[in-house]
């Protein structure tokens, strides 16, 4: 998780550590190191060459940092970042759109590059 003490890494941190998941998370300076794990990451670096390579099942890039050396073969890669995705297998990019109504086109933020749903997770009804 890149960005693990900032808005979206840090929210995204929490919902995964509850679901039992082992969470890494990465900072952009070492004072967000207690931050990120008081958050629920099991370890933090701010050092990107200091996490494993080939470790990870999927990473969430929500800080503009490519971490995809960090993929294990089969590893699934989402960016909400502003950045282009890497070029990995399974590489996704999701964004957020405000909508005043359902009918609404969204007002900010644009279509995603490839749009893949992440496992366990359902849209609301009548989305």
């Amino acid at each position: 998780m890149t960005g693990a003490a900032a808005a979206v890494g840090g929210l995204a941190v929490q919902p995964a550590r509850r679901a039992g998941m082992a969470e890494d998370g990465l900072v952009s300076r070492p004072g967000h190191v207690k931050v990120a794990q008081e958050l629920g990451a099991a370890t933090v670096a701010y050092d990107p060459a200091s996490l494993p390579r080939g470790a990870y099942d999927a990473v969430l890039d929500a800080a503009w940092a490519d971490l995809s050396a960090g993929l294990t073969e089969d590893g699934r890669y989402v960016s909400v970042a502003g950045t282009p995705l890497p070029e990995v297998p399974n590489a996704a990019k999701s964004c957020v759109h405000e909508r005043r109504s359902r009918d609404e086109t969204p007002r900010h933020g644009s279509a995603p590059e490839k749009a893949v749903p992440l496992k366990g997770v359902e849209a609301p009804a009548g989305t």
